[in-house]
């Protein structure tokens, strides 16, 4: 193949500008890869320092029964996450399931929900028909100790593992409640807690509905569903929608329950993170079933958290239906529970743990 005089000349100009920008590639690589190996050797480092503790653990704490390898490095994970946040926390297997049996409609223990305000153990809400219920615990009460051990600097796991037991048997809180001058001690007897979501769907005067959710779990929306066509076939033409002292649950749930009453395609809620997954992910209403057709009220008070939130939020923005009540729990953060070696991916809006 022959080129003449300016086919020769143009081939050299591309040949070397194609050679320059493979030197400044791999100038760029090279100093990308060092920049890698620093922050990994800095890494390492942090991690060497971690494992000379945990030996120096092993070799010279008084008590052998607390230095096994699982329980110093679940208490360095714990420790880990929770100076990051108060509701970031290190779920064990045992916490995993609880988690998810939670988020199923069925646990054990006293039915208290509760989270971290202001660095202190407090409730966020009692759930309904439950041992705490029925002792008169309310939201906003401050869990000073449990069984005699103060709840000073606690985790949420560590509150729900005391809290938590075989039915039948007894746990006592110390309670300090809000305006109240002494801590009041409760004894509760543990029972195993079934959660219904969706309670007291009925009917009122002139044709008003009215249906409670006590939470968001996986069963919500359609219970909620099941109810909402139960009062149209009594001609229900307003409805009421109870969230007071509903915790929250999943966000999947918030998302599925809002959309029941938004039209198709609206915005329900974005959330935010540093994955690329989670940079930047809308939630519209989809599904087929959209009820619009009726005038809606929402009630909300101090205990309306997180999902809740999500769904007074959604429902308000969209001039869907009006608020009536208290300020709300407040939270706009998004838990993930990010599950190692094989474990499940599932997102919620959780600022707290039931006991």
């Amino acid at each position: 193949m022959s080129f003449g005089k300016i086919g020769r000349r143009g081939l050299w100009l591309i040949l070397t500008a194609l050679l320059a920008w493979n030197l400044v590639v791999g100038a760029r690589i090279a100093a990308q890869s060092i920049q890698l190996r620093d922050s990994t050797d800095v890494a390492f480092d942090k991690m060497q320092l971690l494992a000379e503790v945990l030996l120096q653990i092993r070799r010279n704490y008084v008590d052998e029964d607390k230095t096994g390898y699982q329980d110093l490095m679940y208490g360095a994970l714990s420790g880990m996450l929770q100076s990051l946040d108060p509701h970031s926390q290190f779920l064990d297997p045992d916490m995993f399931e609880d988690m998810r049996s939670d988020t199923a409609g069925a646990f054990g223990g006293l039915g208290i929900v509760i989270g971290h305000r202001d660095g202190i153990l407090t409730v966020i809400a009692p759930m309904e028909d439950t041992p705490a219920f029925r002792v008169g615990i309310l939201h906003g009460d401050k869990i000073v100790a449990i069984d005699g051990e103060s709840t000073e600097n606690i985790t949420l796991q560590d509150a729900v593992k005391r809290m938590r037991g075989e039915p039948g048997t007894a746990v006592t809180l110390k309670i300090l409640r809000s305006g109240a001058q002494e801590i009041k001690e409760v004894e509760i007897v543990r029972a195993v807690i079934k959660v219904e979501s969706v309670k007291d769907a009925k009917l009122l005067d002139h044709g008003i509905g009215y249906i409670r959710l006590t939470q968001f779990n996986e069963p919500t929306a359609e219970a909620l569903q099941r109810a909402i066509e139960s009062l149209q076939k009594q001609d229900m033409r307003a409805l009421i929608l109870d969230l007071r002292n509903n915790p929250g649950g999943l966000l999947s749930s918030a998302v599925e329950v809002s959309q029941k009453f938004l039209e198709h395609g609206t915005k329900i809620v974005t959330t935010r993170g540093r994955s690329p997954a989670m940079a930047h992910t809308q939630y519209a209403a989809r599904g087929r079933h959209h009820y619009l057709d009726f005038p809606m009220v929402l009630l909300v008070n101090a205990g309306s958290a997180s999902a809740s939130e999500i769904v007074a939020g959604a429902l308000q923005d969209s001039h869907r239906a009006v608020l009536i009540g208290e300020r709300t729990f407040g939270k706009g953060s998004v838990q993930s529970a990010s599950a190692l070696h094989r474990r499940i991916r599932r997102t919620g809006g959780r600022p707290k743990a039931t006991g």
